[in-house]
């Protein structure tokens, strides 16, 4: 009887075993957002970020869009503010206090206004476009198949995977704050059949070129146009963004703002951008050189091979990801793509797993990209518990 019990035991033990590891190994993991189809725009896109840099990788293919930013990139110039505001203050609230809410808010609207109205934009650094399958030549059929797009966001890194022409490949990318870059490796599961064009490009205010066989550089600088109500017309802020590029077998070649890759197994890209902000001074600094800035950063990673790089950035992420833990007990339907589960939910569905999902991605987002997100977070899980309960 207890040899039976024993045998039990034993079997249970090595079906739990076998149950936990084939979970450990399944790809469509609690901390996993996945899709089968690529990013139809820059909200589907999947980000990455390591707090001064981001990316949204939208995973297309047979071209890749990844758009870059860089926090300290802004057009416009500092401006001192002339607007009569603080001795109209007192009048303003003493007039709410009265209930005359209607002279309060003409008022308002007439002295407490900045000078300039307005204050110009946000900038992207630029993107990256990946031509796969069309250098030398791009086939006139593309017969693609088992295509995935993903983001671990306990380790940071999205990934992009499909079959084109018959050759497998797998895209990664993810911003480590460890070497403060942002990495993209390209490989492909037969050897010698990546054949492809990665572009570093920005649509106005900037030239990029190839500064070395395997290197591109971005030089640019914002030029404001005139316009009411807005910061004065002129050249301000100046930026740059270097990316160098490694492959195994085969060729790289760099020209003009392309890296040519010919019959290799595997490419890396190391690609940083910097500015000439000065935080301390709140204003630019003219003695600071971007280029400089982005050759000095890249010069961290000479001697370290993409493995190491890469497990350096999962054990820094995951280090702050890990601080929390929140979980509904409810894997059900981890094997749906994310956008289906979230449809499901507005239906009516009862997805506890998504909201584990959608709270740590809300974690992950405003710990890498912008403070908005918090907001986002709080709204999006807000109304999945109340789905829920």
């Amino acid at each position: 009887m207890k040899m039976t019990n024993m045998k039990k035991i034993i079997v249970t033990s090595i079906f739990v075993s076998f149950f936990l590891t084939s979970m450990a190994q399944t790809p469509n993991g609690i901390h996993t957002l996945w899709y089968e189809q690529p990013s139809r725009n820059w909200n589907e896109a999947l980000p990455v970020g390591n707090g001064r840099m981001g990316a949204m990788v939208y995973g297309g293919y047979p071209d890749e869009i990844i758009q870059l930013n860089e926090e300290s990139l802004w057009a416009g110039c500092k401006n001192e503010s002339n607007a009569d505001a603080r001795s109209s203050l007192k009048t303003i609230q003493q007039l709410l206090l009265d209930g005359e809410i209607a002279k309060a808010a003409a008022l308002a609207e007439e002295k407490l206004i900045s000078d300039p109205l307005t204050i110009r934009s946000y900038q992207s650094v630029g993107e990256i476009i990946i031509n796969y399958g069309s250098f030398p030549a791009r086939r006139r059929i593309m017969e693609m198949s088992e295509y995935r797009r993903q983001l671990d966001i306990e380790t940071g890194i999205a990934t992009t995977t499909f079959i084109l022409n018959g050759i497998r490949y797998t895209q990664k990318v993810f911003a480590t704050a460890v070497d403060n870059m942002i990495v993209i490796r390209i490989k492909t599961d037969q050897a010698g059949k990546l054949n492809i064009k990665l572009s570093l490009t920005r649509k106005q205010d900037a030239i990029c070129s190839a500064t070395n066989d395997n290197e591109l550089t971005m030089k640019g600088q914002i030029v404001d146009l005139p316009r009411s109500g807005s910061s004065p017309a002129g050249m301000y802020m100046k930026f740059a963004s270097r990316i160098v590029g490694y492959n195994k077998g085969g060729k790289m070649t760099a020209v003009n703002n392309t890296f040519f890759i010919e019959n290799a197994g595997e490419a890396t890209f190391y690609l940083t951008a910097a500015t000439d902000y000065n935080f301390s001074q709140l204003n630019f600094d003219r003695s600071i050189d971007p280029v400089q800035k982005c050759a000095d950063i890249l010069s961290q990673i000479m001697g370290k091979t993409y493995e190491s790089v890469k497990k350096d950035h999962i054990a820094d992420h995951s280090s702050m990801f890990n601080r929390v833990t929140f979980n509904l007990q409810d894997e059900a339907n981890i094997h749906l793509p994310t956008d289906k589960r979230l449809e499901a939910v507005k239906e009516g569905s009862v997805d506890k797993g998504l909201t584990t999902l959608m709270f740590q991605y809300g974690r992950n987002f405003n710990l890498h990209y912008h403070k908005k997100s918090l907001i986002i977070n709080y709204l999006l899980i807000n109304r999945l518990l109340q789905i829920h309960i």
